[in-house]
């Protein structure tokens, strides 16, 4: 396992030297929200509300076309040290930002997809720990969100 910058560390590795790569990155500005699933689940658990303050961290980028794009690319640097046929591994959970649904692991696909790798498939985690809210009610129907995705891209 390596920690650390992806965009310092994988230029660091050898070419072809890398079989599978698993990463679980930033859901954008997803932890900066205060609604009342932030202060239930996260504040009162002493869980963090931001991934860093620091500029460079992607889940601090203003805007989701940024994001993406930066996301995109950091991910795409793996092409060059994953060996041909190997995988990359993107978890990842689609959100809401305010009312629009954001599909973040077809965007991903899509943008991986561009760059040159192949969507080999889709995973879904089921998370049955998470609780059950009734978003919107009685005035409309918000599904929850009790998953996540993997995100199966291959060389």
């Amino acid at each position: 396992m390596i920690c650390g910058d992806a965009r310092r560390v994988i230029p660091t590795l050898a070419p072809d030297s890398v079989k599978l790569v698993v990463t679980s990155p930033p859901y954008w500005t997803i932890l900066h929200k205060e609604d009342h699933k932030a202060k239930q689940e996260r504040r009162s658990h002493g869980l963090d509300t931001r991934y860093s303050t620091d500029s460079a961290d992607l889940g601090n980028i203003e805007t989701y076309p940024a994001f993406l794009t930066a996301l995109a690319d950091t991910l795409a640097l793996t092409r060059a040290c994953v060996t041909a046929g190997g995988h990359l591994a993107v978890i990842v959970g689609d959100f809401r930002q305010k009312s629009k649904y954001v599909m973040l692991h077809a965007d991903i696909a899509r943008e991986m997809e561009a760059r040159g790798f192949t969507l080999k498939g889709i995973v879904i985690l089921y998370q049955s720990h998470k609780r059950v809210f009734p978003y919107g009610f009685p005035y409309s129907y918000v599904p929850n969100l009790h998953h996540q995705y993997i995100v199966l891209l291959a060389k």
